[in-house]
């Protein structure tokens, strides 16, 4: 089981409790990853999320993505 939250006191306390975690981008590469969606649909998601406010790191996931 992995915990997914971007918020940062539940993903402080999840480690001090050593629940593995992952937040939206790592939800995202594990839909690709599995075959649930290809990666420009991941990335379609992604800038949806950007444009209704959320904050990332990347604007493309395959920079996250293992090669």
């Amino acid at each position: 089981m992995i915990f997914l939250t971007d918020d940062r006191a539940a993903r402080k306390a999840a480690r001090r409790h050593g629940i593995p975690i992952s937040g939206s981008l790592g939800c995202l590469v594990a839909c690709v990853e599995r075959g649930l969606a290809d990666a420009d649909q991941a990335n379609r998601w992604l800038n949806r999320m950007i444009e209704q406010g959320f904050r990332s790191p990347v604007r493309d996931l395959r920079e996250l993505m293992e090669s």
